[in-house]
């Protein structure tokens, strides 16, 4: 009763001489588990209601404490479905770089049969691997193992997400297909698909500098360097920094290739992209 009345701040020896002599009285433990979580001694709460068998609420002190191997090794101890859930829930909120936090919140899942928070966690990788860094290798990797996750879903959900990824994939593959064959493939094809994604803004999963790179240098590998200046200024009339996504030495023989033909404020480059801007707004 003094440890509540007088606000005594408890420590990890003080609860062990407490309750040395055991005690069943699981009431008890929980209001000591309590006091210990208002003095923000999370991890001695996580013990406490543990020793009670309140795994949930000692693993979400575990979290407030911010240990993520404590809370690692205590989701594979309690083996318990929901443990390795709301573990694997706090990680993904953890540094998204971390190649063991990944590799942690996949085994996670995993155990938790957690099938479709494990494909969530494996697309929404997939989206910034794409998105954020244009790293279109690792985003289709990520695609096909959220795909693997869909055949432990029910036979509706899962022919819906497989549906959506093998769209996705098919996109990150067509465009890794005109990247690694400039200059040698359809450029109606070409143009279609890179117009066609830069109209759908945020929802592509190519990021609009990295099909205007490869409008320009698909261009310019043909020789039409008016096409290919065109794509540079649509480009910077949309705030995209070419020298961010296409070869320095590419940009300045476009823009040199095109100086003695036209002048920059009335020239047909322009003209060519203004009609562009027009396909991509449409």
């Amino acid at each position: 009763r003094l440890i509540f009345d007088k606000n005594v701040i408890l420590t990890e020896e003080m609860v062990e001489m407490i309750f040395k002599g055991g005690t069943e009285n699981k009431e008890q433990i929980r209001m000591v588990a309590i006091k210990c979580v208002e003095q923000g001694n999370h991890r001695l709460a996580s013990k406490l209601y543990t020793m009670i068998g309140e795994k949930k609420n000692g693993m979400k002190c575990l979290i407030k404490h911010g240990n993520i191997n404590a809370i690692i090794s205590f989701a594979n101890q309690t083996k318990d479905e929901d443990i390795y859930t709301l573990a694997g829930n706090y990680l993904q909120k953890l540094d998204s770089s971390d190649e063991k936090i990944k590799k942690a919140i996949v085994r996670l899942y995993s155990k938790a049969k957690s099938w479709k928070k494990l494909l969530s966690f494996h697309f929404t990788r997939a989206q910034s691997y794409a998105q954020e860094f244009g790293r279109y290798d690792d985003a289709l990797i990520c695609l096909k193992e959220a795909s693997s996750c869909s055949s432990n879903l029910s036979s509706q959900e899962a022919e819906e997400l497989r549906n959506l990824l093998e769209q996705r994939q098919s996109t990150l593959e067509r465009f890794m297909e005109f990247h690694n064959s400039i200059g040698s493939i359809d450029i109606s094809s070409l143009e279609n698909f890179c117009f066609d994604h830069l109209s759908q803004g945020e929802r592509s999963m190519i990021r609009a500098g990295d099909l205007y790179a490869l409008l320009v240098s698909h261009y310019a590998k043909s020789g039409n360097f008016t096409l290919a200046k065109a794509q540079l200024t649509s480009m910077s009339k949309i705030n995209i920094d070419p020298y961010a996504f296409i070869d320095k030495l590419l940009v300045e023989n476009v823009i040199h290739s095109t100086e003695d033909l036209y002048d920059d404020s009335t020239s047909e480059y322009s003209e060519q992209s203004d009609l562009d801007d027009k396909r991509y707004n449409n």
